[in-house]
């Protein structure tokens, strides 16, 4: 996606939407009609800014006992590892570290074949392999935290950089999209770019309070080799304790969702595109319950400064709301006309898989097969 051109006269909204919370990220409006004496703020812009995911315990009691226990110290995994001879706490491939050993336990978890031998190895500093949306519910990491004696600062924390706020962003509003958010600096491909935050809470309460749209599936109900996992890895720590395991299981096979409508941060007005440079993926952080879940946004090609961010809101948000009616303009998107004239339309899942998993040369030697089958059958 090319950079966004802003207009040379823009209306400053706030040089930061968020207050004094958080790094400087100014929002724009570069709507022509819009001037100090029109403007109106839109009910989008009034949420309140939040640095960690809000935890709703009102609506879950397993939930809210979950919590008080690991308040009391249960169901912590933490590590002793201390800083080594670089300076940098090493406990990515250390062997004698717990949370780098579940965190190759998680990534045994990912699926591969033949287009995607290989998994994703979450280590702080490492490029990212990243898998793309359909493998975002096999996709998880887990993080160490500032319980362990690195207190994260290590190579085993793949949230190092979006807890350190590494990257500049700006909000903008512009023509019939709404608002948007860009990069003001440069991302490099495979990075963790931003987390997702919101209010945690079952699909349930985002239909009765109507935030359904703007919330983000976190935890696929159907989801078993993950829960069966964490009930394994929680038996081998110290101080197992049988009842916060089962609340665990209990908990983590519910449909979790971030609702920022209220509560929320600058990654609520990241755009849809059906050919993203964002793509998902899920990281614990000192456990596994659900409040220790972490939705992150990592880069899936270079983004340069000036970029604005995408990510796919998943095909059933498409279906009922994007039909006929997408705005991305990217390669793959349902509205593209020479997209559709070449006859690649009904293609759109295969080429966006193999844009994410394949090389150049695999990539452009399907796309030039579908496209002379369809001319021999036209």
């Amino acid at each position: 996606m090319d950079p966004y051109k802003p207009p040379k006269q823009r209306l400053l909204i706030s040089r930061n939407i968020f207050g004094n919370y958080g790094p400087p990220i100014p929002i724009f409006s570069d709507l022509e009609i819009n001037s100090q004496e029109n403007w109106d703020i839109p009910e989008t812009l009034c949420f309140n800014y939040i640095t960690d995911n809000i935890i709703n315990t009102h609506t879950n009691k397993k939930l809210h006992q979950l919590i008080d226990m690991s308040n009391e110290g249960q169901g912590w995994i933490t590590c002793g590892c201390s800083v080594g001879e670089n300076g940098l706490v090493n406990c990515f491939d250390n062997p004698n570290c717990p949370c780098f050993e579940v965190n190759k336990t998680l990534e045994a978890l990912q699926k591969t074949d033949e287009q995607r031998p290989m998994r994703t190895q979450f280590k702080t500093f490492n490029h990212l392999n990243v898998r793309g949306l359909d493998e975002y519910f096999d996709t998880f990491a887990f993080c160490c935290s500032e319980k362990c004696a690195c207190q994260g600062a290590c190579s085993n924390n793949v949230m190092y950089m979006t807890d350190k706020n590494a990257h500049r962003f700006e909000v903008y509003r512009y023509d019939e999209k709404g608002f948007g958010v860009r990069a003001m600096s440069y991302i490099p491909y495979g990075t963790p770019v931003i987390e997702f935050k919101g209010e945690l809470v079952e699909y349930k309460t985002c239909l009765e309070r109507g935030s359904n749209d703007y919330s983000f599936q976190i935890k696929d109900k159907k989801l078993t080799k993950l829960e069966n996992a964490s009930a394994k890895i929680l038996k081998s720590i110290p101080g197992y304790d049988q009842n916060y395991a089962k609340l665990v299981k209990e908990t983590l096979c519910l449909p979790w969702y971030l609702d920022p409508k209220t509560n929320g941060n600058e990654a609520r007005f990241i755009t849809h595109g059906c050919l993203p440079n964002l793509s998902l993926i899920i990281a614990f952080k000192g456990g596994f319950s659900p409040h220790q879940m972490h939705c992150l946004m990592i880069s899936s090609e270079d983004i340069y400064p000036g970029t604005q961010l995408t990510f796919d809101y998943g095909e059933s948000y498409a279906s009922q709301h994007l039909s006929g009616n997408c705005l991305c303009e990217t390669l793959t998107c349902q509205r593209n006309e020479e997209f559709k004239v070449i006859g690649l339309a009904t293609h759109y899942s295969f080429i966006r898989e193999h844009y994410f998993y394949c090389s150049f040369e695999i990539f452009t030697k399907n796309v030039n097969h579908i496209y002379t089958t369809h001319i021999e059958i036209c």
